[in-house]
């Protein structure tokens, strides 16, 4: 598989989750728009987090947006991402803002949704930008052609806006195939949990990356209070030798062995307005 460096290819942004940009050659394209897609349960909003807070803590200054739409509410996100050790309290209110965007779209069309997401973007100078759950815009579209010129406006408005994307989203495998938002989509990574006689396993796969040569294959991953951690197929990241079940280390008795989690996470936060400047236009 081909490798790109991520400290030093600036055409993309590299995750920094473990063992993500072995698998994407690098990491993410910058000004894509990338899916992050699944059933309930299987990591989504966790990676999204995770690529979100290792951002900001290599990019200092940067800036980030996580829009919630229509289903967890804003609260509820930071408090379960307040669990893992990416968090950071310093950060929120300053270098990122969660901003629920669901009532606003409730009562009105989707191209204002597109209008009020752009002017928060532009004000707040965002270079990152979360929208959780994207499935969820899907039923206030009037019919397939609207909410497909909907995708297409805002990847392009956003591209434009020099801000890379992750849309994340609860998609059934068969939806991939149906449903305008993953053509539209630069990349497509599809998280599952498969059963094994010995338990479930997490498994991330790449269906699409334009413009990097990423493995297609299946990756185990697994998630701690560090985060996710993904086992590139063949191996774990960094190459760690060892015994191998499903694509996780195991240790002497044969049990699947995730990396262990340290430390407390990076400090916690009263779910109280941002401080800071706010995310305008909502």
């Amino acid at each position: 598989m081909e490798q790109a460096s991520s400290r030093t290819d600036l055409s993309v942004l590299a995750t920094l989750v473990p063992g993500l940009d072995d698998v994407l050659a690098g990491g993410l394209p910058i000004y894509s728009c990338t899916l992050l897609a699944g059933g309930p349960g299987t990591g989504k909003t966790v990676l999204a987090q995770h690529i979100l807070f290792n951002f900001l803590r290599h990019h200092g200054g940067s800036r980030a947006l996580y829009l919630t739409a229509l289903s967890e509410s804003r609260a509820k996100v930071i408090r379960h991402a307040q669990r893992f050790r990416f968090f950071d309290a310093a950060a929120f209110g300053e270098q990122v803002v969660y901003h629920d965007i669901g009532a606003r779209l409730r009562g009105g069309r989707l191209a204002d949704g597109i209008n009020g997401v752009m002017r928060s973007v532009e004000e707040y100078r965002a270079e990152l930008v979360v929208i959780d759950s994207f499935r969820a815009l899907r039923d206030l579209a009037a019919g397939p052609a609207e909410f497909r010129l909907f995708c297409y406006d805002l990847a392009e408005r956003l591209a434009g806006a020099r801000s890379t994307t992750l849309l994340v989203g609860e998609y059934e495998r068969d939806d991939v195939a149906r449903y305008a938002e993953f053509a539209i989509a630069d990349g497509i990574l599809f998280l599952d949990l498969v059963e094994h006689p010995e338990g479930p396993e997490r498994q991330l796969r790449v269906l699409k990356f334009r413009g990097r040569a990423a493995d297609l294959g299946r990756h185990p991953f697994v998630i701690t209070e560090q985060g996710v951690w993904v086992l590139p197929r063949g191996g774990s990241p960094g190459g760690a030798a060892g015994p191998q079940q499903g694509g996780l280390p195991v240790d002497e008795a044969g049990q699947r062995s995730p990396p262990a989690a340290t430390g407390p996470p990076r400090g916690s936060l009263s779910l109280g307005p941002p401080r800071g400047r706010q995310a305008a236009g909502f």
